[in-house]
């Protein structure tokens, strides 16, 4: 039985992992996978059962007969299309907020400007550093050196603490929730005003003033599902989770949002409602950083996507889409010196 086995592989790992799942199937034994990954139960499983709301949906059905899209409509109850959320936004003049010089263990001497407004993917195959640049952008981990200004400061990386980079409208959505992103014992409310509480003061008490009104808020805008905020946040689904997570930065209006892989094991219906809201937090003004290995997330929401090479920004998709996502990236598997590369493919 397998749950959710697959969310913190790799991409060039998947397909040893499904190797090894065919082959137990082939010598007679049986695999039971749950998952959200709609790609991934028409790669490897022959037969699918869908539930909603604790029921099976149309019984057990054959997967090779069974469309992704059929898959998501039972699993919502209604029909999901895949929508580009980039339609009727445009970057700000305003000035770009600029990240200057960023060295860590893998990224060496990056730079990247994005602008209030536009939405900024990075992208590359495993190890090349582009997965490295949310944490070293926001305090996360410190790198040997780099600086990054937002129009609250120009702050030193190689110094600043993560309350540093908060403080100057820097937020962090890290990739794993439950270890870097969420307290999974406090409550729904207790979570999204977190990072507010000393800013606004004592008493925690849910229910009081600001708290009540900024917590009702970001549920009804994220559709959180119970909408209720005393409940532990552990007891949401992971979906719900991940909405209760970037929630909790969105309500602080930051200047800088920083997500590595915003939609990691969530099911259709919340990705489709994270990658809306990020969307709409640019169109409100806010500078996005869209870390992500899933070029279809990147072609939804990304203005522009740099794709990364052996530590280094090896080229630069404008209006990506998710067949130039793909071919930049296997573009950059191929070895060659660092230079300043020509654009990738359109």
């Amino acid at each position: 039985m397998l749950d959710e086995s697959t969310r913190a592989l790799p991409k060039d790992g998947l397909e040893d992992f499904y190797r090894v799942l065919r082959s137990v199937a082939g010598q007679g034994g049986a695999a039971l996978m749950v998952s959200h990954n709609l790609e991934e139960i028409r790669e490897v499983t022959g037969r699918v059962t869908v539930l909603r709301d604790g029921a099976v949906v149309d019984g057990t059905l054959e997967t090779a007969a069974t469309s992704e899209q059929d898959i998501a409509r039972r699993m919502l109850g209604h029909v999901v299309e895949q929508r580009v959320h980039t339609r009727g936004r445009a970057p700000s003049p305003a000035p770009p907020i600029v990240v200057r010089g960023l060295t860590g263990r893998v990224v060496d001497e990056v730079t990247i400007e994005v602008r209030p407004g536009e939405v900024l993917g990075l992208t590359g195959v495993a190890g090349a550093g582009w997965d490295e640049v949310p944490y070293l952008l926001t305090g996360a981990r410190r790198p040997a050196r780099g600086s990054v200004t937002t129009g609250a400061a120009t702050l030193d990386l190689a110094r600043a603490r993560s309350a540093d980079c908060i403080a100057a409208g820097i937020a962090l959505l890290p990739e794993h929730r439950i270890d870097d992103g969420l307290a999974l014992t406090m409550s729904v409310g207790e979570n999204i005003t977190l990072p507010r509480v000393r800013q606004r003061g004592r008493p925690w008490t849910i229910g009081r003033g600001w708290q009540r009104s900024e917590i009702d808020a970001i549920l009804r805008s994220l559709d959180v599902r119970p909408r209720r905020a005393e409940i532990p946040v552990g007891q949401l689904s992971g979906g719900n989770q991940q909405k209760v997570m970037l929630g909790k930065w969105l309500a602080g209006s930051p200047e800088l949002l920083v997500l590595h892989e915003p939609t990691q094991a969530v099911d259709v219906g919340a990705r489709e409602d994270i990658l809306r809201a990020i969307s709409e937090t640019a169109r409100r003004g806010v500078a996005v950083v869209v870390a992500s290995i899933q070029p279809t997330d990147l072609a939804a929401v990304c203005d522009r996507v740099l794709v990364f090479r052996e530590g280094r920004v090896d080229g630069e998709i404008t209006a990506p889409t998710e067949n130039a996502v793909v071919e930049a990236v296997y573009a950059a598997t191929s070895p060659s010196p660092h230079s300043e590369a020509d654009p990738c493919p359109r």
